[in-house]
């Protein structure tokens, strides 16, 4: 509860005043305007700084099941890549279709990734700001969306290249015990 003094009355007699009511609310604790500025604005800081945790940990396992899939995917293909090497392809040839492919994946993710959130957060911020307009940090956005692009594109060429390793005959299951 936040009391408003009448101009000109005695700061005593209201702290007196307060202090005598305590005994009927224990909970209650009186303090001036900066004192509860501060406690709410070190409220709101762990707050936040509880919500940019859980978004980490969110954003953590999405990179898990994204590298996951992105492997099994890979795996998934041996055969397709041992048959491309068995009919003249180089290593560096199906390496830059892998990248290729991961590139136009990664980027088709990002943009319907993109158009989902601004499906939520353009009529969450019609209904606060009274705008469609968003604000976003440009940084944070960008390095979201830059870490995305290495992580698919990366997990992909590394596990290309171990998937090439493998030799194409055993890789077809066609060789002789």
């Amino acid at each position: 509860m936040l009391v408003r003094s009448e101009p000109g009355a005695d700061p005593g007699q209201l702290a007196e005043g307060l202090r005598r009511l305590r005994a009927d609310y224990p909970m209650a604790r009186p303090t001036d305007r900066a004192a509860y500025d501060a406690e709410r604005r070190r409220q709101q800081e762990s707050a936040t700084a509880v919500g940019r945790l859980l978004l980490g940990v969110i954003g953590l396992f999405a990179a898990v099941v994204v590298v996951n899939t992105l492997v099994m995917s890979t795996v998934e293909r041996l055969r397709e890549f041992a048959l491309l090497r068995l009919v003249g392809a180089t290593d560096r040839q199906v390496l830059r279709m892998v990248a290729w492919e991961g590139g136009i994946t990664v980027a088709v993710a990002l943009v319907l990734g993109a158009a989902v959130a601004a499906a939520v957060l353009i009529p969450v911020s019609f209904a606060l700001t009274g705008t469609a307009a968003l604000s976003l940090p440009v940084g944070p956005v960008a390095a979201v969306l830059g870490g995305a692009a290495v992580l698919g594109v990366g997990t992909v060429l590394l596990t290309g290249r171990l998937a090439l390793r493998r030799d194409p005959v055993e890789a077809l299951g066609a060789r002789d015990q």
